[in-house]
């Protein structure tokens, strides 16, 4: 574990354009030559935070629902991590620099982003690349898509929603005001009717079963 850390941070801090052809190399060959997720987690880690010239090693790690479904995840419990690694910190001071060290990679903004975001990104961006290779990049993401609706029925609902949350094709833009005067526009998916039915009983779920915890704080308190 320490090792594929290191690894990261290696890689993270030695990549430049100049050197992206062998950097992509060099991920492609951990890929091929692994099975482990901790590297798959290294890998993916380097294109997020320079992903306009290792789009070749992101295409490999798209193939893989599974690779896809764990990064999401990992995402959305990034904001946990700092909470949990500074758990014990400064109970021992011959590792104060090692946990420093753990807890500044909390600080790193490329870690809240997902491969998701990623296919989201290669279809809209242009960014260092010409229209020809933009265009080829969406072709090449729209065939992955395609080929999943192809077997939508096979999907579960991870998958379905994950699938309109990376289709460019099937999203709009919504106007939003911001507290400081200024106008934003996000994509939003055009979820079909059988994701917002599931959507909003999912939501139902959610507000029955926490509609009372403020009600029970409030009573635990008193009672205490």
């Amino acid at each position: 574990k320490s090792m594929h850390m290191g690894l990261e941070r290696f890689l993270l801090e030695c990549y430049c354009d100049d050197i992206a052809d062998k950097i992509e190399k060099i991920l492609i060959s951990i890929i091929k030559a692994s099975q482990s997720a901790s590297l798959s987690a290294v890998v993916t880690s380097v294109i997020l935070k320079y992903p306009d010239h290792l789009f070749g090693v992101a295409k490999i790690l798209f193939s893989s629902r599974t690779v896809i479904a764990y990064d999401y995840t990992r995402s959305i419990y990034e904001y946990q991590c700092k909470s949990l690694y500074s758990i014990g910190v400064g109970l021992n001071s011959s590792k104060q620099i090692y946990e420093r060290e753990r807890l500044e990679t909390c600080n790193d903004t490329f870690r809240q982003g997902s491969l998701e975001y990623l296919m989201l990104y290669y279809q809209l961006s242009g960014n260092k690349i010409g229209p020809i290779e933009l265009e080829s990049r969406r072709k090449f993401i729209e065939n992955i898509l395609d080929s999943y609706y192809d077997r939508y029925d096979q999907l579960n609902d991870y998958e379905k929603f994950s699938l309109v949350r990376v289709d460019a094709r099937k999203m709009h833009f919504e106007q939003q005001q911001l507290s400081d005067d200024r106008t934003a526009y996000r994509l939003v998916p055009d979820l079909p009717d059988e994701l917002i039915k599931k959507k909003t009983q999912t939501e139902a779920e959610l507000e029955k079963t926490y509609c009372y915890i403020g009600v029970g704080l409030w009573a635990k308190r008193k009672i205490s």
